[in-house]
């Protein structure tokens, strides 16, 4: 069995709420991504206790190739085991992240020391 993966980021940016005095353009046509060779997914509701840190489960994915994570305030983001993390940062009460890479292992860091973080992800390949 195959999984198709499709997205479509369509990032545009103008000085004006029109959007006539543009910045940065991308029509839907070359944003468009479609793949069919991919055979597993998971998906999951995480939640992260105050000032704690998770490791997502890869679930029997062997080969993950792209994910998307969505979490409910500010966190921290590590990948294939890197003591480096990414900083996300929560507009609107939500912070969005998307990649399409090999991943061996992604770490979630909640900074809060009040709130728990919630939020979902999924991830696909083989």
């Amino acid at each position: 069995m195959s999984i198709r993966v499709k997205h479509i980021v369509q990032l545009q940016l103008s000085e004006d709420t029109d959007g006539t005095k543009r910045l940065f353009w991308r029509d839907t046509t070359p944003s468009t991504v479609v793949i069919d060779t991919f055979s597993k997914s998971i998906n999951q509701v995480i939640s992260v206790a105050v000032s704690s840190t998770d490791t997502l489960s890869l679930g029997d994915l062997t080969s993950v190739k792209g994910m998307y994570l969505e979490v409910s305030a500010d966190a921290k983001l590590r990948l294939n085991g890197s003591s480096n993390s990414i900083d996300l940062r929560a507009q609107n009460g939500t912070a969005k992240f998307f990649i399409e890479s090999d991943i061996t292992q992604v770490e979630l860091e909640n900074e809060s020391a009040d709130t728990v973080l919630t939020g979902v992800y999924v991830m696909w390949g083989d």
